[in-house]
């Protein structure tokens, strides 16, 4: 019996909210032999026996940016009394920028050699997102051509980070992140310090 979790999340709102979920899924003996069991389906390990559970974020050099506890043994208990095919955490706060993450879903188990952690390494592009929404929304309310030319680069910029993520040239990415960030920051009249 091996438990090998499974976690996908959502980023919410106005970038500041994140939804967990486990979808491990629940045990099949030919097609899911390390997922969840419940009351139902036998065969594997229940969700009651985790002692302890988080989800960190982390930066590719390996700085941890964010830590979500799901369970310890000071009372924090966020999984539900049985396991489903797939199940939400509470949604919590989130505060990363965008960027490139590395995830580990780490659960302990009384028996601490069928735990598998999780990894999955990830480009979170929440902000520009939002960022691009808004500019075609104002585009749409001026129809100045300046406006729309100022959306295109940004959703080229866009392209460009998640082109450069999957071909893993993640100094691109960054760079292209702090372009995109920049035009945005200008294009809301809010350019700060040290953007011009």
């Amino acid at each position: 019996m091996i438990i090998a979790p499974k976690l996908k999340f959502c980023i919410k709102g106005k970038c500041d909210k994140i939804t967990l979920t486990d979808n491990t899924g629940l045990y099949n003996n030919t097609t899911n032999l390390n997922a969840w069991s419940n009351n139902q389906v036998l065969g594997n390990i229940p969700v009651s026996l985790i002692i302890s559970a988080k989800v960190a974020f982390s930066d590719i050099n390996g700085v941890q940016k964010a830590l979500y506890i799901l369970k310890n043994t000071s009372g924090v208990n966020l999984y539900p009394a049985q396991a489903t095919n797939s199940f939400d955490f509470p949604e919590q706060s989130y505060n990363l920028e965008d960027g490139i993450y590395d995830i580990i879903y780490a659960v302990g188990v009384l028996n601490p050699d069928v735990a598998v952690d999780y990894k999955d390494r990830v480009l979170v592009t929440c902000k520009a997102e939002a960022c691009i929404s808004g500019l075609w929304i104002k585009y749409n309310n001026s129809g100045s051509k300046e406006d729309q030319e100022t959306a295109l680069l940004a959703e080229s910029l866009l392209k460009g980070v998640k082109a450069s993520f999957v071909c893993n040239k993640f100094t691109n990415v960054s760079k292209i992140n702090e372009t995109l960030a920049k035009v945005c920051a200008l294009a809301n009249g809010d350019c700060g310090c040290g953007c011009s």
